[in-house]
């Protein structure tokens, strides 16, 4: 029993890791934009301004960081409750009680949808990171078909 759990996860862990070479594959073949959705419809995603966040607190800059992702905070709770939730030798009974929580997800999509939409209210399509971006390939493809 206890093996076919730790296949189960460690399945799961090879799922993640093919999915974000699939990411960059995208990224090295892409336009250097990490935001899939930004690189082929040119709107921001409720996640942009994540890596440059993330790149900014690494600097020392949380004020910076706050300014590209208010919510830089919670990729990394979520990323420490999974790998701590599928590691096959420990078990923590409270992160897979958080883990299992619905309503703990759900919190987190609202607060980035509500973020989202603020944001967009507030700074789309000119401030970063919510600049629309105009080498978007649905732009490109319209512009080379109909124009």
């Amino acid at each position: 029993m206890d093996k076919s759990k730790n296949v189960l996860k460690l399945n799961k862990i090879k799922e993640i890791l093919i999915i974000g070479s699939c990411f960059m594959l995208f990224f090295i073949l892409g336009d250097g934009n990490l935001c899939y959705l930004k690189s082929t419809i040119g709107l921001p995603c409720p996640g942009c301004g994540l890596t440059r966040a993330y790149l900014s607190l690494l600097n020392g800059n949380f004020k910076k960081a706050f300014h590209f992702h208010p919510l830089f905070f919670i990729p990394l709770i979520v990323v420490v409750i999974v790998l701590l939730n599928f590691q096959p030798f420990l078990e923590f009974a409270i992160i897979k009680k958080i883990y299992l929580n619905k309503i703990f997800w759900i919190c987190i999509v609202v607060l980035f949808v509500i973020l989202y939409i603020i944001r967009m209210i507030l700074f789309f399509p000119n401030i970063e990171p919510m600049k629309f971006n105009e080498d978007n390939i649905l732009f490109d493809l319209i512009k080379n078909v109909f124009l």
